[in-house]
């Protein structure tokens, strides 16, 4: 059984004695450098790493990057491109669904 536990404030800095998956939504554009994956390239590199030693961005595909003892990112492929005036809604729900399923496995 998991359990849900909300905190307040930076997942970056999160500290408990339980496993965490920090998990957040990549596109499949080989695309890696705003916002929140900012920050996480700063305070761990392997993430970026990983993604961008892709082959090929499969939507629906997650990478699993241990980068403590107790901390793993998870690289979630559920963007198509970038949010364009063509490309409103870049996020593929059926991909997100499937990349959460995984996580949740």
């Amino acid at each position: 059984m998991f359990i849900i536990e909300y905190k307040k404030g930076d997942v970056l800095e999160a500290k408990c004695n339980v496993s965490i998956i920090i998990c957040h939504v990549c596109n499949n554009f080989s695309g890696w450098g705003s916002v929140f994956v900012v920050a996480l390239s700063q305070k761990w590199k392997e993430p970026e790493k990983q993604y961008r030693s892709l082959k090929g961005y499969v939507l629906g595909e997650v990478q699993f990057i241990q980068v403590e003892s107790n901390i793993v990112v998870a690289n979630m492929i559920a963007q198509h491109g970038y949010k364009t005036p063509g490309n409103t809604i870049p996020l593929d729900y059926i991909a997100l669904r499937k990349c959460m399923i995984t996580v949740g496995e």
